[in-house]
């Protein structure tokens, strides 16, 4: 059990996975052990023994609400998003004050182009949690997709003041600040440079680069990797 929650502590799903399994095949009432082996499940996207860990542990004794954020996180990470919001409308309703839930259903709504309802529901997920970063930053998102620029970068900038080194929140404030008609061009010059200082030095220092080929007949390889570097 030991082992398993500490690979789930260091987000190594499948390694946890294998080890609360194994805790639940000697211990098969283990409740805390199956909701950790249903939430490795979740976070590998393996929708039916996701489900099926889902429904065990409810049967063990699992808050209803809890397992209707688990599969709407399921459903999100398999972009299934119309199942997703209506699982995560169920958990919130039951538990209004579960933060990651209400984070989750903005993604959803701003998935579904349900714009207001994203702005709502970032309102009130902050109403219980005024600086809760992720939160701030869909927000912030939804602010510029309904062309409300100005409040994006202001609402931005909250995000980038309790957490400087959000790298997707400096990457869309760069590009909310295009359109904004608050910013100076000497502002929007310091905004990317303050990103170079607190983004693109530490992660240059971080990895090494082979040193660049003058062979002429050298394959040139091109790459892209997304603001929150999840996707390449």
């Amino acid at each position: 059990l030991a082992q398993g929650m500490l690979c789930l502590a260091q987000k190594d799903w499948k390694a946890a996975n294998d080890y609360l399994a194994q805790r639940l095949a000697l211990v098969p009432d283990d409740v805390l052990a199956a909701l950790n082996r249903a939430a490795a499940l979740v976070e590998l996207g393996e929708a039916i023994p996701a489900i099926n860990a889902l429904e065990f542990a409810l049967g063990l004794g699992a808050r209803e609400q809890w397992v209707h954020e688990m599969i709407g996180i399921l459903f999100a990470h398999q972009g299934q998003w119309q199942v997703a919001l209506e699982n995560l409308e169920m958990a919130v309703e039951k538990e209004p004050q579960n933060l990651n839930a209400w984070n989750v259903l903005i993604v959803a709504y701003n998935k579904l182009g349900l714009m207001e309802s994203a702005e709502q529901a970032a309102h009130k997920a902050l109403e219980i949690n005024p600086e809760h970063v992720c939160v701030l930053v869909n927000l912030a998102g939804c602010y510029i997709d309904l062309g409300r620029h100005d409040e994006g970068v202001v609402t931005f900038k909250r995000a980038l003041a309790l957490e400087p080194t959000h790298t997707a929140a400096h990457s869309a404030l760069m590009f909310g600040m295009l359109f904004s008609s608050q910013p100076t061009a000497s502002e929007i010059l310091e905004a990317g440079r303050h990103f170079d200082v607190q983004v693109c030095q530490p992660l240059f220092k971080a990895y090494s680069f082979e040193q660049r080929s003058k062979e002429l007949d050298r394959i040139l390889r091109g790459g892209w990797v997304s603001s929150d570097l999840k996707a390449h």
